[in-house]
């Protein structure tokens, strides 16, 4: 549930105020022709777990309490000609290298939305895929997992949360589209940038191109949503061994009806390798996942299962199954099991176990 307040311009524009001014400021909002919006929004999952790996008949056990969260600020103001202005700042509820997460600047209107700033690439803001079985565990790229996998996800978001711009089209009958184009990855926080002298000195990306398209609809009673997108970028790099070009696609779907959900989405991770010798060779990580829940009231029983294979062979797979119940007002516990198991070409399986108890809120 998020905290909203109606502002006048003059206030934003004065930054924080004593609380007798903003007594005299702040105005009822059906007297502002055009106020400021502002939320104050997020979320915070932590969770206690028992969690065990085997590595060549090596067992090892333990147990840790794990949070994830961060909060979110924003703003926006309907403009004269009818457009809408924003911006949005996430904070990270930890200590963390980017402390401040995404941040930008976005502009909407009845032709689409434009965002400049530390954002999530098109393919990922347009993207289709089934539900965790858990709060922050799930088969597909779980905030909290086993930690035995080479590969945890079937969408590698090279471009991150780099400064970039982003269009994202209205959508027209289900459909929506998207581009976005990131200058550097240097900029990973959302600052500065690299010049040619420095991108030849390190193995981050330039030019990244990320495309996507997805239709959602109801059909018939069915919620379906269906979405491909692209990722593609390059580096100059003169290191001994770095990914000249790489390449993701991805496609994913999902459907729900009636308390059921289901969903599962695919990629290609693919990277042209130079050596020292300049001589190119290619990697190729291919990886899907398939995940259901189905609502009993107020409790969720979820299961998933991920797999994932490298071009020489080694092999990732995670299955896990969990009961989420929600508390009310955005407060949610779980319960969960998930089994991990990395296979690599010529070394003996590694195997891992987590069993956890969650507790999360959204605001």
């Amino acid at each position: 549930m998020k905290k909203t307040l109606l502002l006048t311009t003059s206030l934003v524009g004065l930054g924080f105020a004593s609380n007798a001014y903003a007594a005299d400021v702040i105005v009822p909002a059906e007297k502002i022709e055009n106020p400021v919006t502002v939320t104050v929004g997020g979320y915070f999952t932590s969770g206690f777990f028992l969690h065990s790996t085997d590595a060549a008949g090596v067992s090892e056990v333990g147990k840790a309490v794990s949070t994830d969260g961060e909060i979110q600020f924003n703003a926006k103001i309907k403009l004269e000609n009818g457009m809408t202005a924003g911006v949005r700042v996430e904070l990270e509820a930890f200590t963390a290298g980017d402390q401040i997460d995404e941040h930008y600047i976005y502009l909407t209107s009845g032709f689409g939305t434009i965002k400049l700033g530390a954002e999530d690439a098109a393919s990922n803001l347009l993207s289709a895929n089934g539900p965790f079985y858990g709060i922050g565990t799930g088969a597909d790229a779980p905030t909290f997992n086993a930690g035995v996998l080479a590969l945890t996800a079937t969408m590698t978001r090279f471009s991150g949360d780099a400064n970039k711009i982003t269009y994202l089209s209205p959508s027209i009958g289900g459909f929506q589209a998207g581009v976005s184009f990131t200058p550097s990855t240097v900029s990973t926080t959302g600052t500065g940038g690299a010049t040619d002298a420095q991108l030849k000195t390190t193995t981050t990306y330039h030019d990244v191109i990320s495309a996507a398209a997805k239709f959602s609809s109801d059909l018939g009673g069915v919620n379906v949503a269906i979405a491909a997108g692209m990722e593609s970028g390059k580096t100059d790099s003169t290191a001994a061994i770095a990914a000249s070009k790489r390449n993701i696609t991805v496609v994913g779907l999902s459907a729900s009806m009636s308390g059921a959900t289901i969903g599962a989405r695919y990629s290609i991770d693919k990277q042209e390798l130079a050596g020292g010798t300049l001589v190119l060779t290619e990697n190729k990580d291919k990886a899907y996942n398939v995940s259901a829940s189905y609502a009993l009231g107020d409790i969720h029983l979820g299961v998933g299962y991920f797999n994932a294979k490298n071009t020489a062979g080694d092999k990732s797979t995670r299955l896990g199954a969990g009961v989420k119940y929600s508390l009310g007002s955005g407060v949610d516990a779980a319960f969960s099991f998930t089994s991990e198991k990395q296979e690599d070409i010529g070394a003996a399986a590694v195997k891992g176990s987590l069993i956890g108890l969650e507790l999360g809120a959204s605001f």
